[in-house]
């Protein structure tokens, strides 16, 4: 029951401890972009017992913004809890929530949660079992570093390479996706298969065209279904 499972530096901000981005990732004049750059989890647990939910929220943009952090449980999707955070450029903030198991069908039963600040979720799996036991956990693919050659120029090949890792108990296979923009869509994709604990670096690939203006700059995610990491980039 002391075991905290725990997903950490996850997010693309510029100044996180730890994290390869490029720094010319997020400009000054960037809007407000929250991001979820830890998250635990007191799982597994009993029948009953009380998950709890910790994680940090920063903001990785360039102006001081508002969001609500959702708390989201299940393979059908409730929202179980809500945050509203105000912070300003590069400040992150802890944040806690909770969650009554009920009884697990079968004695055993695995399901996701999520912190989701519109800009950015993050999945965990957690266990519930009779007696709150340790289980052999399935397949979970994370993604661990985003790189990009951010800033490129209009036309130019943006290439973003990851670090994929399964940090399941279970191989498993999945997708990982390049999603693009403010207005989603996915330009590039590969399929991965990995054991439990086991780690791959690929790269994913966009052509951009050209800016209205000077610059813009603009989101892109690597998404693994389970959990997905977002990096600003420029188009100069």
């Amino acid at each position: 029951m002391d075991r905290r499972r725990f997903i950490t530096l996850v997010g693309a901000g510029v100044g996180t401890a730890g994290y390869g981005g490029t720094a010319v990732g997020v400009q000054r004049d960037d809007p407000a972009l929250f991001e979820v750059v830890f998250l635990g989890t007191n799982s597994p647990i009993g029948a009953g017992e009380l998950l709890w939910v910790d994680a940090t929220i920063q903001n990785v943009g360039g102006e001081t913004g508002t969001t609500d952090v959702d708390f989201i449980v299940g393979y059908d999707p409730v929202v179980e809890g809500s945050q509203t955070l105000t912070l300003p450029p590069r400040v992150r903030e802890p944040v806690v929530f909770e969650f009554q198991a009920g009884q697990p069908s079968g004695g055993h039963e695995v399901f996701p949660v999520r912190l989701d600040t519109g800009a950015h979720m993050v999945t965990e799996i957690v266990v519930v079992t009779e007696d709150g036991r340790e289980t052999v956990d399935p397949a979970l693919f994370e993604v661990s570093t985003v790189r990009t050659n951010s800033p490129v120029g209009g036309g130019e090949l943006l290439e973003v390479t990851a670090t994929i890792e399964n940090v399941g108990g279970e191989t498993g296979r999945t997708n990982v996706d390049l999603v693009v923009g403010y207005d989603p869509a996915i330009e590039d994709s590969q399929l991965l298969t990995l054991g439990a604990g086991d780690r791959e670096t690929i790269t994913l690939e966009f052509r951009a065209g050209h800016p209205a203006g000077e610059g813009e700059s603009f989101p892109i995610r690597v998404n693994t279904g389970a959990h997905k990491v977002t990096e600003m980039v420029l188009v100069t």
